[in-house]
């Protein structure tokens, strides 16, 4: 059976759920990603979509995490380096939207950063990309990155 594993490695991230709650928690990501050259990101688990994911809270405990309770899950920039795109090609990383936006979430938390897409041109507005099936909106804020869940959005605006 042992062959049959997935090799994974921790990565701490600090997550808030939808109740306002934070906790600086472990995700495991493998260490092959399936759609790029490298081990699994971070940005890479909450693109998927999986209902829940196994984590490890700060005293050890594994956790099963709902992704749809999470308001947002942020990351030291350094550990997510890649693309950095949502809903992008990696190869063609330079042909990308760049848009600095506020965001206010349901519970009333603003955050201000800048966010990057990849699009076909005729459908890269901000708009376009909000409305996509994209499940997290990125927000790069300094050395950190902001995985912002969609539906725990009130309302987006360019800054």
């Amino acid at each position: 059976m042992e062959r049959y594993r997935v090799p994974k490695h921790k990565m701490r991230v600090r997550i808030r759920t939808a109740d306002g709650r934070e906790e600086n928690i472990s995700l495991f990501l493998s260490d092959f990603a399936e759609d790029h050259v490298g081990s699994e990101r971070p940005s890479d688990l909450f693109r998927v979509g999986a209902v829940f994911f196994v984590a490890e809270d700060e005293s050890g405990k594994v956790l099963f995490v709902r992704g749809g309770n999470l308001s947002l899950v942020t990351i030291p920039l350094e550990d997510d380096l890649g693309d950095g795109l949502a809903g992008g090609n990696p190869v063609a990383g330079d042909l990308y939207t760049e848009c600095a936006i506020r965001v206010v979430l349901e519970d009333g938390l603003e955050l201000m950063g800048v966010t990057r897409y990849q699009l076909p041109e005729a459908q890269a507005r901000l708009q376009d990309f909000l409305n996509s099936a994209e499940p997290f909106i990125p927000l790069y804020q300094g050395e950190e990155v902001v995985l912002i869940n969609k539906s725990r959005v009130a309302r987006v605006t360019p800054a």
